[in-house]
């Protein structure tokens, strides 16, 4: 759940950023309840310094799914962008493939109440959710340059004038 939260959902809701608010829970009262249900968090204390979980590995897989979004949203403005009609034709399904793998996240993944709540996607969904999204950042490439996203992403967030 939590690749899914860090990654498909978090773009889904228009999220900016995405923090976690705690990397090691300790030997404390939440231990073995519901908080947590006696995993101690995303990192275990050993004697050589901090070792990544399986929560962690999970974490930084979302935020990649992330980035692979992000960089398709990109692409996909700088083709909507473009003058060819072939670059927006591209960019315009490359929009619809990344909705229809939106689509299959419900909004209840994350709701207020644990018992209305939706269970995660199974992680071969993800992997296949990732490689449409790369699957269309290959086709965009002969569509949109580098240069052409990159000054794109920059027009959108003020830091250029056009």
């Amino acid at each position: 759940g939590v690749r899914v939260l860090f990654g498909f959902y978090g773009w889904k809701t228009g999220a900016r950023q995405i923090a976690q608010w705690v990397y090691h829970i300790g030997d404390t009262g939440f231990k073995d309840n519901w908080f947590r249900q006696g995993d101690e968090g995303y990192i275990y204390h050993v004697q050589d310094g901090p070792l990544p979980s399986l929560m962690w590995e999970a974490v930084r897989e979302g935020i990649d799914d992330y980035r692979y979004i992000h960089l398709l949203g990109q692409m996909v403005e700088a083709g909507k962008a473009s003058p060819k009609p072939g670059d927006r034709a591209a960019a315009s399904e490359a929009e619809q493939a990344l909705s229809r793998v939106l689509s299959n996240i419900g909004w209840r993944f994350q709701a207020l109440q644990r018992r209305d709540r939706t269970p995660p996607p199974h992680p071969s969904a993800l992997h296949e959710w990732r490689w449409q999204v790369v699957q269309q950042i290959l086709n965009l490439q002969a569509h949109v340059s580098a240069a052409a996203y990159k000054t794109s992403a920059r027009l959108k967030e003020g830091k250029d004038e056009a």
